[in-house]
């Protein structure tokens, strides 16, 4: 028994050495692991567990493209008891009610004609997904049509990004739109 005590005694000792030289070489516990997903199916898959093993929050901040058609039936496990706040650019439809909606039409603040911010925003199916403040992905969709996502479940730069992305957005666009002539503007909605 005082063998294994000692072995172990003696692992120990090894492996804070190893890691106190580690840190040393800022390669410490604070190296945030990023993983790249590929296809929507897989996509989803990721999106649909963060939802489910939601304790504290999940927000969200997607094109409405993409929230109608791929994520919004992926929130029906999302606890009762955590909020959920979605931003979104256009909603078509009943608003859910078991969610915080705010539509904030970004399009509607570009100075370039409708015609070529069509051809010139490829965005029409992208998001930013927040749960807990730790769990975060980014979805994108190529050029060629793929989606991909980079997807983290580290508190810290992934997730850090996509909470302060989603606060700049809100903040400037109500920053806009409370700018204008005639303001508070029909383009913000916020709905409880």
């Amino acid at each position: 028994m005082r063998r294994i005590e000692s072995d172990a005694e003696s692992a120990r000792a090894g492996l804070d050495v190893f890691y106190r030289e580690k840190e040393l070489e800022g390669r410490g516990g604070d190296q945030e692991l990023v993983w790249t997903i590929y296809g929507e199916e897989n996509i989803r898959t990721r999106l649909a567990g963060m939802f489910k093993s939601a304790e504290r929050s999940v927000e969200l901040l997607a094109t409405g493209d993409l929230l109608q058609r791929s994520v919004l039936s992926l929130l029906d496990p999302v606890p009762g008891s955590v909020p959920v706040e979605i931003v979104t650019d256009c909603w078509t439809g009943e608003q859910p009610s078991r969610f915080r909606l705010h539509v904030l039409p970004l399009a509607a603040l570009c100075k370039t004609p409708p015609i070529l911010a069509e051809k010139l925003l490829p965005y029409e199916r992208s998001g930013v997904f927040l749960v807990d403040d730790t769990r975060a992905l980014l979805w994108m969709e190529g050029a060629d049509g793929q989606p991909s996502a980079l997807y983290s479940e580290s508190a810290g730069g992934l997730a850090l990004f996509v909470r302060r992305h989603i606060a700049t957005v809100m903040e400037w666009t109500k920053l806009r739109f409370s700018n204008r002539p005639g303001s508070p503007s029909p383009g913000y909605q916020s709905a409880l």
